[in-house]
């Protein structure tokens, strides 16, 4: 950036390490955009402006000026604080030169626990800040929901459900094409496979779980009462 506009917070790009196969598959997994959608921080290779940064470093004045991380947010508090830093008008800066190592977490029930949070609380800060949710936010949600009605389908003739199904195929193909990109030595391809759906289903749970928890907290609701 020029001298006119200065850095605020800086970030750097994010690799996911493993300690043993299940590990080092799901972080090769949780490294592709597929898995955990397209952030920079994710797969960014040139320095940049950007509107989200993973583990920042920030100016005490710009904690000073908006405040500090919402402590009531029990996951993606970062998140909303990096939407805030941008909503005021900061600016935040993407160096690849900084790359941090953040080890996956070892085992499919932490991985959807941490999925399904992460889904749950992000309904929280879309009521917070209407205008922070992203369409990659919404996705997993309409697939869980696919799915779900799949189930329903299968009581309709079996030409409605195998255009239903299509979808399913053309899910699978991409899973494992991205399987295969994110194939390398110590990764087990049916893990990496496997992780996907893990991480979609999860966060779509957690999505809707969530709009049923803080529905009342969107403004729209909150003015009606």
């Amino acid at each position: 950036l020029d001298d006119n506009h200065r850095v605020h917070a800086l970030g750097g790009r994010i690799f996911k390490v493993g300690i043993n196969n299940i590990s080092k598959s799901i972080s090769a997994s949780t490294n592709t955009p597929f898995a955990m959608g397209w952030s920079y921080y994710r797969v960014g290779e040139k320095p940049k402006k950007v509107n989200v940064i993973g583990q920042g470093i920030y100016l005490k004045e710009l904690i000073d000026t908006i405040g500090p991380y919402d402590e009531s947010l029990k996951r993606s508090g970062d998140w909303e604080f990096n939407y805030r830093v941008c909503a005021n008008g900061f600016n935040m800066y993407f160096d690849p030169e900084l790359r941090i190592k953040v080890f996956t977490r070892a085992d499919y029930k932490s991985i959807f626990i941490q999925q399904f949070r992460t889904g749950f609380w992000k309904v929280k800060i879309w009521a917070k800040h209407p205008r922070s949710l992203l369409l990659r936010h919404v996705i997993p949600s309409l697939f869980v929901l696919w799915l779900l009605l799949i189930l329903f389908v299968l009581f309709f003739n079996k030409i409605i459900l195998t255009v239903w199904l299509l979808p399913l195929l053309l899910y699978i193909f991409a899973l494992m094409i991205n399987a295969i990109k994110a194939y390398k030595e110590d990764v087990r391809w049916y893990y990496v496979m496997l992780t996907f759906p893990v991480i979609h289903i999860a966060y779509g749970l957690g999505f809707i779980a969530g709009l049923f928890r803080w529905w009342k907290c969107f403004k729209i609701f909150k003015e009606s009462e």
